[in-house]
């Protein structure tokens, strides 16, 4: 084979190789992941209009990239007996890393009390079901 013809094949062989090293052969990062530690929150008994409890709830992202936390909604015809103590702006949570926020039950009547808080994310909707008893103290 002939010089020049070698020269040719080699920067043919070159510019496949190349072109098959595109970026889209860069490993691909999976999303972000909510994960919770708990479904249901259950806050037990509470003397109603001079009680309250508060629980520490614990958001984990174990997805690749960032989990963006946008909102919580409180709904329910006892909504109002509970509160959410978490960041006035979207929160960021990096890959691998926590976020705690705390809910709070203070019933201002007695009786079975049930809501469902709502947590928004980039990722999806995620829901806990926020449960509590509240009699006089």
């Amino acid at each position: 084979m002939k010089t020049p013809l070698k020269v040719a094949l080699l920067l043919f062989a070159i510019v496949l190789s190349l072109l098959a090293c595109s970026k889209d052969d860069e490993p691909q990062l999976s999303p972000a992941k909510f994960s919770i530690d708990q479904s249901t929150v259950d806050f037990g008994v509470v003397g109603a209009l001079s009680g309250k409890k508060d629980i520490k709830l614990t958001i984990t992202n174990t997805g690749e990239e960032d989990l963006i936390l946008k909102d919580y909604i409180l709904s329910g015809s006892n909504a109002s007996d509970f509160s959410v103590n978490a960041g006035e702006t979207e929160e960021t949570v990096p890959a691998g890393e926590t976020y705690e926020f705390i809910i709070t039950f203070e019933p201002l009547e007695i009786g079975d009390k049930t809501a469902i808080l709502t947590i928004i994310s980039n990722v999806s909707e995620h829901k806990i079901n926020l449960l509590g008893k509240a009699q006089m103290s």
